[in-house]
């Protein structure tokens, strides 16, 4: 069995049954930039055996600056929902590659007529010129195959992220998926873990569960308490211990995120209730307030004004009380206009110098002034667009059909062209519902995602989740990296911006790639570097 090697983009997908569909040789970056791309290799069959153990090297004179991991497949039983694009690389079950398994003694297994890949990712600080990477696969009996790629790097470093991004952080769900206490010394070093790969891969906002989330729960359920204030109850006076939530956010700035979006207020879908909330009364631990309370009745408005009165000067005495956001009710409708305003008023005065925002999909919301920061779905965010200055977006899954998300089966260039589109519409900020959402619908059962990565076949693989839950800790996927990359596309572009204006970068775009919209990309891989190319090069000229 001979082994082939063969380089890919970091757009690239490679199936077991598939090597890569076009031809890549390199590329080029900026100094700071997180760069990707891949190697992949499969054994062309001919004797017995029909696999070899392989041994990996890599040549080059910046090694020191590469991180190496083997791209592995999960089964996926439900890529898509029924109605699907051409923005898919494929609709029907089986497995798809994904997890990004750290390679760390450079040993791989070569099969015979199936193709495998080492994702290769820049990091640190590269000299400017020209870099070659040779990677050779060698195993015994074997001739050596080895392939090379060139990156140009570029005398221009990409400039600090100004985008607030946030996906949802689930800490029930690395308890879960982990099987330890909440909150037990085992949990924090996981939630530090997570936290590290989130805040390496742009994330700098991150929920703040003060009291358990209300989402994804059914009406009278509750989940696992992941609250982070523990309250004494007595009587109608509430005392408040903010030791957990201060080595929570100790934590979130040791790993770069900087921005806290506490957990919301009221209820998903119209605010009516309470979130759950325990404490302690009469020596007992117990849940005092949940979905039988009324979100704007006595008792909760009473709760709330005195926690928010122990909260923003605590806040304040460490320094971030202007780096929190605040959430009220999770996607409200038209509907819920009414119950939406009324529990917003009960906070409102307390909180009226600070950012409140939702994710939410009616423009009344901000057209009403009920919402100032909107986070508009980006189905419905042209409405926004134009009316509100401090727009954000955010997708889930069922924004799968025609418009940027990031499921396993999507093209990897249909995530990464968000970064063009907040770009283009000046966005301030994007959320995502699930960093790691290890649950079904309504958070029912645990679902482990290397197992079943569509939740039981009830999301589209990939909807809920960005990294895996791994026994030593979190596993990146690879859409994970390639959101990653969008997002510098972004800050090349705010760089360039600043040498030539906002509505010049946007031609330059829209000449080498197309028309930049909420339903469009460019037409293959190959077009889409092409864009990322033709922005480097203008970079190249206003900054090295």
């Amino acid at each position: 069995m001979a082994i082939r090697i063969v380089p890919a983009s970091g757009l690239e997908k490679i199936f077991l049954d598939g090597g890569p569909s076009g031809t890549y040789s390199g590329g080029s970056l900026l100094t700071n930039e997180q760069y990707s791309f891949q190697f992949a290799f499969t054994g062309i069959p001919g004797l017995s055996p029909a696999w070899a153990f392989a041994q990996l090297g890599v040549e080059s004179d910046i090694s020191d600056h590469l991180d190496l991991y083997l791209v592995e497949n999960v089964p996926v039983a439900l890529p898509t929902y029924p109605q699907y694009d051409n923005g898919y690389l494929r609709t029907e079950p089986g497995l798809y590659p994904d997890p990004l398994f750290p390679l760390k003694d450079r040993k791989v297994k070569v099969l015979a007529g199936k193709w495998h890949a080492v994702w290769v990712r820049t990091k640190g600080e590269i000299p400017p010129g020209t870099h070659k990477v040779v990677m050779t696969l060698s195993a015994e009996g074997q001739e050596p195959a080895s392939a090379e790629i060139t990156l140009r790097v570029i005398a221009a470093r990409l400039p600090e992220q100004k985008l607030l991004y946030t996906n949802w952080f689930h800490c029930d769900c690395i308890a879960s998926l982990h099987h330890c206490p909440v909150f037990s010394e085992r949990h924090w070093e996981l939630i530090d873990a997570y936290m590290k790969l989130a805040g390496e891969n742009g994330m700098n906002m991150i929920l703040t569960p003060a009291f358990t989330p209300p989402l994804d729960t059914p009406v009278g359920a509750e989940r696992d308490t992941v609250q982070l204030v523990d309250v004494v109850k007595e009587g109608n006076r509430y005392s408040f211990d903010f030791s957990k939530l201060d080595r929570y956010i100790a934590l979130a700035k040791k790993n770069g995120i900087n921005w806290f979006e506490h957990s919301h207020f009221f209820t998903q879908w119209g605010a009516k209730a309470a979130p759950k909330v325990v404490a302690e009364e009469n020596g007992q631990l117990h849940r005092i307030f949940g979905w039988e309370t009324q979100a704007d009745g006595p008792e909760y408005t009473q709760f709330l004004h005195q926690y928010l009165d122990a909260l923003i000067p605590h806040l304040k005495s460490l320094g971030v009380d202007r780096n929190f956001y605040y959430h009220i009710s999770d996607e409200p409708v038209e509907q819920h206009l009414d119950s939406y305003r009324r529990a917003k008023a009960v906070v409102a005065d307390q909180l009226k110098e600070y950012h409140l925002f939702d994710a939410l999909s009616h423009v009344e919301f901000y057209e009403q002034g009920i919402v100032m920061t909107p986070v508009a779905v980006t189905s419905t965010v042209s409405d926004f667009i134009g009316k509100a200055e401090d727009l954000w977006t955010y997708y889930t899954g069922f924004q799968s059909f025609a418009y940027t998300n990031r499921l396993i089966s999507m093209a990897s260039r249909r995530n990464r062209v968000l970064g063009m589109q907040l770009y283009k519409y000046r966005i301030k900020g994007f959320l995502q519902w699930a960093f790691n959402f290890y649950y079904t619908t309504l958070c029912r059962e645990v679902c482990d995602p290397f197992r079943s990565p569509d939740a039981l076949e009830e999301f589209p693989a990939g909807t809920a989740y960005q990294v895996y839950p791994h026994p030593d800790g979190p596993i990146p996927s690879l859409r994970l990296f390639v959101f990653q990359d969008g997002i510098q596309d972004l800050r090349a572009m705010e760089l360039l911006e600043t040498a030539i204006g906002h509505d010049a970068v946007v031609e330059l775009l829209e000449k080498a790639g197309g028309t930049i919209d909420w339903t469009s990309c460019p037409l293959g891989d190959e077009a889409f570097l092409a864009v990322r190319e033709a922005l480097n090069a203008a970079i190249e000229q206003h900054f090295a």
